[in-house]
């Protein structure tokens, strides 16, 4: 086990890095999304973040026109000063389809001018990104692009004095909260005089984004003009621990250089969560064009992994009081949920809130939702509507009360009161959800269940846990119901708690009897291959609001063919000293139970740890030119399955995330099995004809000098039948 704590420290790292999504399958890929270039057709929401984004731009880059106007200096973009082999300068042409390819850029070389976004959150108070300690922001202009409605930006040769603002006339310091973690990435600075014609937006300054909230990012990439970035969404904060701990996760959003400082933006609270600090790693996307034989950088052809590339700061609460609030701030700002059984009382029935003034902007209105039917839950507030007046240090307390006295049916109800600050334009949504009387379980695991088994008697023991978490007792009807295909067949090789029909009632969260534990028992299924489907049913479902396939289960039993699995030792594979291979990790499977039985067909697997995120080891099909496989039935006849090959196809690799050593590992399975032939000397199908009792042995070796190869758990998949 000398290795397995350096291989778990990586596997935590790794699956930090990667977050909550990923699948026990292989490893999904999302599909590019490109940037909108228009700012066309923007709901009024993003056209006031619109509004508020600027770019700052290197004073080097700028010069001041006799009439008072400023010339922006901007090159064409075709490609990016980097070094070759032998750290000389030179510059990466971009591919011409790429989508920034020939279009202005700030600055003077193919590397732009290295500006970046900011958003305006004040009345002349701006954030962005800071990338340095002791960044000043007075070697910038504040800068409103113009732009047009295409992918290109407006004449910079004359912009007017009043798009353009200077840090160094401001009256107070920058605000640099860097750290060194980056997870702080921060700068807050004032400009020169208060911007007009634009209202800020704000920070996030209380409570969490939900998962799957609403994102957008409207920056500058590739020094360019703003470009608009819709459809992201909210997929969690790093954990502690990870390298990135702290850092918001979203999807669907894709930065690049010139996009640092923009505002990942929630279109449902209207705040900005945090700002870009870098695209991942600081890396840019190129590929290998052999025929030009030169790099090239396509911004147009990339993949990215379900969190979306792209290093955000740590959530701007992190760093909120560091920085002046300008408007009217509701807290918390939270979303309250009342859930009560029918007939029951709410354990909350008075939120109360505190609205504060801010420097620039002290006057609200509380805007109620439209009043409620008269069955209908209520919620009132101590306020009444209309326009109000708060200092700076002395809030106000607004108590929103609910109660449902008037319900009369199960149901679900949405009300939002909205604080409005009247001179920002800017609004605080306080929302409240009521599930009276509803329904709701959960049933684990999520996965379907496949049953191999070589022949009776059948494996057991598995089975479903159905959860109550709502105060509402529930009644269920749970069921099997077996198909072939064709049409319904009677219930009679699977049964759940010993029943085809099962009633079951739950009772309220947090009591005894608030889950039911489903047993299935598998007889002599009618063929080699059968199905069933498990299902839950709430005997009142008017009151339920779950979908009838989240409620499914289906069974699988397959007669004939078994998996067998082992761990591996915990070490990495031994390096050759005086051989061509080093001492194998043997891998035993013990069928010893297994009688009256011969080989049909055989699959082999094996996981090893998935390298991406360490350079100390190395995997499939990086790994595979090194590995050696030999696989040995008891009856001592051995087969060399693998020697040494280049694998001829990714289908032999796929990445999984598996369990060993007690904890889940990032895996590369590589699988062999007689569909795929692979091309060794011999193939699994010579094992076809052997007696399966006994124990099976798998022996997995290496050869070479390069990095360390970890194998973490192997598979046999065996189908047998009598022998003649």
């Amino acid at each position: 086990m000398k290795n397995i704590h350096r291989i778990a420290a990586a596997a935590i790292a790794f699956a930090a890095a990667q977050g909550e999504a990923l699948a026990q399958a292989a490893f999904p890929r999302a599909p590019t999304i490109p940037l909108a270039c228009s700012l066309a057709n923007l709901t009024p929401v993003e056209q006031k973040l619109a509004d508020a984004t600027a770019y700052l731009v290197p004073k080097t880059f700028v010069t001041i026109n006799r009439n008072g106007s400023y010339n922006i200096q901007t090159s064409l973009l075709d490609g990016l000063a980097g070094l070759d082999a032998n750290d000389n300068p030179i510059v990466h042409p971009f591919d011409p389809d790429s989508q920034f390819y020939g279009g202005p850029s700030i600055g003077s070389s193919a590397y732009g001018g290295r500006g970046r976004t900011a958003v305006l959150i004040g009345s002349n108070l701006f954030v962005s990104a800071a990338h340095t300690f002791g960044f000043d922001p007075a070697n910038f202009y504040v800068v409103f692009l113009p732009t047009d409605f295409g992918c290109s930006l407006s004449s910079l040769s004359s912009v007017p004095a009043d798009l353009v603002y200077d840090p160094a006339g401001a009256s107070t310091l920058p605000i640099n909260t860097l750290s060194s973690g980056r997870n702080a990435d921060y700068i807050a600075f004032r400009v020169d005089r208060v911007v007009t014609g634009r209202k800020p937006v704000k920070l996030r300054r209380s409570d969490a984004p939900r998962f799957d909230d609403p994102l957008v990012l409207i920056g500058h990439p590739m020094w360019s003009g703003k470009r608009v970035e819709r459809g992201g969404h909210v997929f969690g904060i790093a954990p502690p621990g990870s390298i990135i701990a702290g850092r918001y996760r979203f999807e669907g959003l894709h930065p690049f250089e010139g996009s640092s400082g923009s505002a990942i933006y929630n279109l449902k609270d209207e705040v900005i969560e945090t700002v870009i600090s870098s695209n991942i790693n600081g890396s840019l996307y190129y590929h290998l064009d052999a025929y030009n034989n030169q790099t090239v950088y396509d911004a147009s052809n990339f993949g990215h992994s379900l969190q979306a590339y792209g290093d955000t700061n740590a959530n701007a609460i992190s760093v909120s009081d560091l920085i002046p609030r300008m408007e009217v701030s509701v807290t918390p700002i939270t979303d309250v949920l009342h859930v009560a059984p029918l007939g029951g009382t709410l354990s909350q029935t008075v939120s109360s809130y505190n609205i504060l003034g801010g420097l620039g902007s002290n006057q609200y209105e509380v805007i109620a939702p439209p009043a409620p039917a008269s069955d209908a839950p209520t919620l009132t507030s101590n306020i009444p509507p209309g326009d109000r007046v708060t200092g700076l240090f002395n809030p106000h307390v607004l108590d929103l009360t609910a109660g449902i006295a008037n319900v009369s049916s199960c149901g679900i109800w949405d009300y939002t009161y909205n604080v409005r600050d009247r001179y920002n334009e800017q609004n605080n949504y306080l929302r409240h959800r009521f599930e009276i009387g509803v329904e709701e379980v959960s049933i684990s695991p999520l996965a379907n269940t496949d049953i191999l088994d070589l022949g009776t008697p059948y494996a057991q023991g598995n089975s479903y846990t159905v959860t109550n978490p709502r105060p509402t007792v529930t009644q269920l009807i749970v069921r099997v119901l077996e198909t072939n295909g064709n049409g319904v067949l009677p219930n009679h090789w699977l049964r759940v708690n010993g029943a085809t029909v099962l009633p079951v009632t739950l009772q309220a969260a947090g009591t005894p009897g608030d889950s039911v534990t489903l047993n299935l028992d598998v007889t002599t299924p009618p063929t080699s291959q059968a199905s069933s489907q498990l299902r839950v049913d709430f005997v009142n479902p008017a009151c339920t609001i779950q979908a009838w396939e989240d409620l499914v289960r289906v069974v699988n039993v397959t007669t004939g063919t078994q998996v067998f699995d082992d761990e591996a030792s915990g070490n990495d594979l031994v390096k050759p000293t005086s051989t061509t291979y080093g001492t194998p990790e043997t891998f035993s499977f013990d069928l010893s139970a297994e009688s009256g039985l011969c080989v049909s067909d055989v699959d082999v697997a094996v996981d090893f740890f998935d390298s991406e995120f360490n350079t100390i080891y190395s995997s499939p099909p990086e790994a595979t030119p090194l590995l050696k496989m030999v696989l040995r039935a008891p009856s001592g006849t051995a087969h060399t399955l693998w020697e040494g090959q280049a694998t001829p196809s990714q289908s032999y690799v796929s990445r999984h995330l598996i369990e060993a050593f007690g904890m889940e590992f990032p895996s590369k399975r590589f699988t062999l099995d007689d569909q795929s032939t692979p091309p060794a000397s011999t193939l699994l199908s010579g094992f076809n004809g052997e007696d399966v009792e006994g124990v099976w042995q798998l022996d997995v070796s290496r050869s070479g000098t390069a990095q360390e190869i970890a194998p973490l758990r192997a598979e046999l998949k065996l189908s047998a039948a009598g022998c003649p």
